[in-house]
Parts: structure tokens; sequence; C-alpha cells
């Protein structure tokens, strides 16, 4: 019953959207999210259609349908769809960024969906999404040293994203800088005040590199932070009971 008025409420939604701006694809892509909701996939096609022929250039339109697309088993389908936005705007990076998601999705050589994700980058290097991704996919595919040097180009770039400096400091985990990587959580943390998050990460570091007193340090500096953390309490016990146990 109450999912039954939510639909009626978005349909009076996108009505009065429709009457109030008939040339816009606002209503039309509002149809077709209502459609995907309730399976009927036909007519999300056609409103999301639509969207494209009121605005040609909609992004989110094309985005749509090579997403249902994919959904019904069609990915060279939703393929075109991207290189088509791309050979109108070779820079358009959501349509490069879509593209690479696309292929990591079906298993295109990742060194295809890298290079898709450095010309994202080169259109907006301002924009961190692309830099994020980046490194995710080489830490996923890549020797871990590609992936390192792909985040100290990002936080270079952009150096007060704390998704970034988090991405860095995994990176230099997995290419072995453990020394990098507890000055990145260090900054992390000052980034992010109150959060115990990356403290409890720095810790772990520090007990890689069997350095308890610093491991100690920011555990208790997680729980001033969060005094009901079970994760750094349960750190601290384990230190504590590692040192009692004779040598």
């Amino acid at each position: 019953h109450l999912q039954r008025q939510r639909g009626e409420a978005a349909q009076r939604e996108s009505d009065q959207l429709e009457r109030r701006w008939p040339q816009s694809p606002t209503a039309a892509m509002l149809r077709g999210e209502m459609s995907v909701r309730r399976g009927d996939v036909a007519a999300a096609r056609e409103h999301y259609q639509s969207a494209l022929r009121l605005a040609p250039a909609h992004f989110p339109a094309t985005l749509a349908l090579a997403e249902l697309d994919v959904r019904e088993h069609q990915p060279e389908r939703a393929r075109e769809r991207g290189n088509a936005v791309l050979a109108r705007d070779p820079r358009h990076r959501p349509a490069l960024v879509a593209l690479a998601a696309l292929g990591e999705m079906t298993g295109a050589p990742w060194q295809d969906n890298v290079a898709l994700l450095r010309r994202a980058i080169e259109a907006e290097p301002d924009q961190p999404g692309a830099r994020w991704l980046l490194i995710q996919h080489l830490l996923r595919h890549a020797p871990p040293r590609a992936a390192l040097d792909a985040a100290n180009e990002a936080v270079l770039a952009l150096p007060e994203d704390a998704r970034l400096q988090e991405a860095l400091a995994r990176a230099s985990v997995a290419a072995g800088d453990l020394d990098l990587a507890v000055r990145a959580y260090s900054k992390l943390a000052a980034m992010q005040p109150g959060a115990p998050e990356p403290l409890l990460a720095q810790a772990r570091v520090h007990g890689a590199m069997k350095d308890t007193p610093a491991a100690r340090r920011a555990l208790q500096q997680a729980m001033r932070q969060r005094p009901a953390s079970v994760e750094a309490q349960a750190h601290l016990a384990q230190l504590e009971a590692a040192e009692r146990r004779p040598a």
C-alpha cells in the first residue's frame, strides 16, 4: 500500500514537471526510473528514449539505457552508446568513466580500461572520481607500484581530497611502502578529525612494522575519538595480551 502511494506521488510529480517544462527530459527520466522499479524494462526504455528525443545530449538518459542493455546481457550495445557520445565529444568524462566501468564488468583488457580512465583524468584533472577509480583499477590488476604512482600523482594534484589520501595509504601498503602508509593515514586522520578509522588503519600498519608503541598510541587516540569503538578496544586487548606472553 505504501509503495503504491509512493508510486502515485512520483507519477504526479512527473506530470507536474512535464506541464511546467515540456521540453525538459526530467519528467521522462523520472518515469523511466519508476518503470525500472516496477520491473517494466520496455516502458523504461521508451521513457529514456523520450528523454533523448527532447535532449539528445542528455547523458543520464544514455547511461540509463546502457545500464538496461547490460541488464539484458547486451554489453556491446551499451558500449556503442558510450562510443557514440565520445564520437561527438572525445573528452566527455562521464562517458569515458562509464566505458571503463563497462570494460571492467565485461572482462575487457585492464590496460584498455586504464587508458579510458587516464583520458577522463586528462579531460577534467580537477575531478577526483576518475583518479580514484584508476587507483582502484590498478590495485586490482596491475603491479602495486603502478597503483602507488597513480595515487601519488592524484594526491599531488588534489591534496585536500580525503578519498584520494585514503587510496594513497592503501596503495602504499600494497606496494610495501609502510612508512608512506603511516604518513598518509596520519594526514587522513588530520583531514577527518573525530573519525577513528584512519587511526585504526594506521595502527594496523604499525603492527605490520612491529612497532607496538606506535600502534598503541594510534589506538589510544582512536579510543579518545570514539570511546565505544569495539575494534580499537579489541586491538588494544590483543596488544596487551601479546606483551604479557613470555618471550
